[in-house]
Formats: structure tokens, C-alpha cells, sequence
């Protein structure tokens, strides 16, 4: 079950990473409507790039990448949550986000 929780995680942090970085689809007019800062979301998009390669780090087995991969997910997921509640955004928005926020506290409760 795990690494089928890691693969979804691998998956959607390397899309949606690709995305900020390269300023593909809707990811700039996005952060324009929701008031952050430009220069947030390449890093946001490096940060999930990260916790993808963490992710497939964890599909060989180590814990420890794993672990930062679900602490990396919380970390984004919980802003993004955060940011769409602020943003008034619809549910089916948020609802992405919150089951990549809950795939990082089952991962963490795998791992600790």
C-alpha cells in the first residue's frame, strides 16, 4: 500500500511541480489571482520536485525518503488548502490537494 501511495505522490508533485516551474496551464494566472508573490511559485514547483524524486527515493525502500517526502507534501499541501479556503475556491479545486494532504499523513503514520 505504500508504494502505491508513493507512486500517486511521485506523480502529482512531478506534474504539478513541472507546471509552477515552467509557468504552464493556468499556475501564473493562479498565483496572480490568489495574490501571491511570483517569484513563490518556481520555488513552490522546485519544493514539489523535490518531493517527487523523494517519493520514487522511497519506492526503493528508504525510510528516510519517504519520510521527507510526506513531510514535504504536508508542508505544500497544508499552504495550498490554505490558500485556496482564502481564495474562496470551489471544492472540486481543493479536493486535490486535501487527498494529497492525507497521503502524507498516511505515509508519516507508516514510517514513524
Amino acid at each position: 500500500m505504500t508504494d502505491v501511495l508513493l507512486v500517486i505522490l511521485a506523480a502529482a508533485f512531478a506534474l504539478a511541480g513541472s507546471a509552477k516551474v515552467l509557468g504552464l496551464g493556468p499556475t501564473k494566472a493562479n498565483f496572480e489571482r490568489w495574490a501571491v508573490p511570483a517569484w513563490s511559485r518556481p520555488v513552490v514547483g522546485v519544493v514539489e520536485l523535490v518531493t517527487a524524486a523523494c517519493a520514487v527515493g522511497g519506492l526503493t525502500g528508504n525510510e528516510s525518503a519517504t519520510q521527507v517526502a510526506a513531510l514535504l507534501a504536508l508542508w505544500v499541501m497544508v499552504g495550498a488548502v490554505a490558500i485556496h479556503a482564502m481564495a474562496g475556491d470551489p471544492p472540486k479545486e481543493v479536493a486535490p490537494a486535501i487527498v494529497l494532504l492525507v497521503i502524507a499523513v498516511a505515509l508519516l503514520s507508516t514510517t514513524v
